[in-house]
């Protein structure tokens, strides 16, 4: 089984574009999981806020003890910008409309419950066994 993580930052959430470079440059230092869970954790703290949240995010990457000099280098470069687009472009693409999003074998799911999630990937491995 693959997990994969994409980013599709909304216009409508003011600081979407900035919290996905605040995580690819925590990725980029191994700690994508550790900076998504802060983000998570703290979301009603910022994600909703009309002002930029560039110093909140750069005290995750503090907290997670991450050399803050290259993750503000990576947060704000070109390279990181076009990766969050490129997610962004894709996600359009396919015709997503919001987060998260789930695929099964390339197939599109919208689990309104726990089992309308589980049973599509406890019947995917049941038959690749």
């Amino acid at each position: 089984m693959t997990f994969v993580i994409r980013y599709f930052p909304l216009d409508g959430h003011p600081n979407s574009r900035q919290a996905a470079h605040a995580v690819e440059a925590a990725a980029r230092q191994g700690e994508l999981e550790g900076m998504y869970r802060l983000m998570f954790e703290t979301q009603e703290e910022w994600s909703h806020n009309e002002e930029p949240q560039d110093e909140v995010f750069r005290g995750f990457a503090e907290e997670l003890g991450l050399d803050v000099e290259q993750w503000e280098a990576d947060y704000y470069s070109d390279d990181v910008a076009q990766r969050v687009q490129s997610d962004f472009e894709d996600a359009v693409a396919l015709g997503l409309q919001g987060t998260p999003s789930f695929f099964v074998n390339d197939e599109f799911i919208a689990p309104e419950t726990l089992t309308d999630l589980t049973d599509p990937i406890d019947e995917a491995l049941s038959s690749d066994q």
